[in-house]
């Protein structure tokens, strides 16, 4: 069994990874931690919200992506080491998009059997009742979703 665990830097990465290690270890699954760098974050509320028609044509250069994914990756496995996951089998991967969409099709495509996700991540308060990317992740992916609920006073 594989299974799809999608983390961003929140404080609650901790007990959702922990909560991941206890069922793939129920299941006998290998676990596949996911971080998606959100690409949006490299553009002005102007540039994206001004001229959303060219948005998608707007990339960083290949070597500075390059270096964001490495520095994100090498951040990210620190993260992951510290949090002294035992007993059971896990990668890691770090990717550059849109995180909600590229979690489905990662997902898809690598054939995974389960996705466990926090309720909510590093956002605002206007997804106080459940995290937009979780909310878009339940509604348009194909396999079984487990949704970890966060303590929202903890997630920054």
């Amino acid at each position: 069994m594989k299974i799809l665990v999608p983390l961003d830097f929140s404080k609650t990465a901790e007990s959702i990874t922990k909560y991941a290690e206890d069922i793939g270890k129920k299941l006998n699954a290998e676990l596949l931690f996911y971080h998606v760098i959100d690409e949006r974050n490299f553009f002005t509320y102007n540039t994206v919200y001004t001229f959303p028609e060219y948005y998608p044509e707007i990339k960083i250069d290949s070597d500075s992506e390059q270096q964001i994914k490495e520095s994100t990756e090498a951040e990210f496995k620190k993260m992951i080491e510290s949090f002294n996951i035992k007993d059971i089998n896990y990668k890691i991967q770090v990717e550059l998009g849109i995180p909600y969409s590229l979690i489905c099709e990662f997902a898809k495509e690598n054939k995974f059997d389960l996705v466990i996700i926090g309720s909510h991540g590093k956002t605002n308060l206007k997804d106080i009742f459940l995290g937009s990317v979780v909310d878009y992740i339940s509604h348009h992916i194909e396999i079984p979703v487990l949704i970890f609920k966060v303590d929202i006073s903890k997630r920054r």
